[in-house]
């Protein structure tokens, strides 16, 4: 098992200073924001510097609904040139053609160097709210975030189903209600200082094999002091 942090968590810093305090901090894996990212020169060298490898780049969103070839070869582009593996790819609302456009970004990402890992959302309005249709929407990797896995449906048969080789990245993260319908990514808060009971689905994880990439992943911004100590906790 390894230890990353997601961009998001740390807010709106410049990427400097996030590389700087995640490394500080203990992680050795990170996954950058995109439109940080946009902003710097020389990413591998920023990388190097602090000691720390790019896991992923996120992210590519509304899949289905906007043409994302671009943006897909320009994120996977830089993913390929610091050595992440994966670009991160969220659905929108429009389901019908979604496989063939998840389809096209894939290959817009290897021909870059990168592959596409794509992460269903749990929300009402997305196009996709849980593992089971992530997976057939997308023959490759994906993404699986704790917040989302319980607010779509929680389904652990899925999980034991799942190759273990096709999970990109665990999102981690807590919810403060178990009215998970009322809240927001916003509202999400640090492992372990919510309510979601998630130790059958660690165990599951365990169970099918998966050793790889737990990533805390919060939208309000924690100290990355704070996010590492409750992914060592977890």
């Amino acid at each position: 098992m390894r230890l990353a942090c997601n961009g998001s968590t740390l807010g709106e810093i410049p990427l400097e200073e996030e590389l700087a305090a995640v490394s500080a901090a203990g992680f050795d894996l990170v996954e950058l924001r995109a439109p940080k990212v946009a902003a710097v020169a020389d990413l591998p060298g920023l990388l190097n510097r602090h000691r720390l490898q790019a896991w992923s780049i996120n992210s590519l969103e509304r899949a289905g609904e906007r043409d994302l070839l671009e943006e897909a070869r320009r994120q996977a582009a830089w993913a390929a040139s610091c050595g992440a593996p994966y670009v991160v790819c969220v659905p929108g609302t429009v389901r019908p053609g979604l496989e063939e456009a998840v389809a096209g970004l894939g290959e817009a990402c290897r021909t870059e160097g990168a592959q596409l890992a794509f992460e269903f959302m749990g929300f009402e309005w997305s196009a996709v709210r849980t593992l089971a249709e992530a997976l057939r929407v997308h023959t490759g990797p994906v993404v699986i975030d704790t917040f989302h896995w319980a607010l779509g449906d929680g389904d652990l048969t899925a999980l034991a189903a799942c190759d273990p080789a096709r999970i990109a990245v665990v999102h981690v993260n807590d919810a403060p209600s178990r009215d998970l319908s009322s809240l927001g990514d916003a509202d999400r808060v640090l492992p372990g200082a919510g309510v979601l009971d998630l130790a059958e689905f660690y165990a599951m994880l365990r169970r099918i094999g998966f050793d790889g990439v737990y990533s805390v992943e919060l939208f309000t911004p924690v100290t990355a002091e704070a996010a590492y100590a409750a992914m060592k906790a977890l």
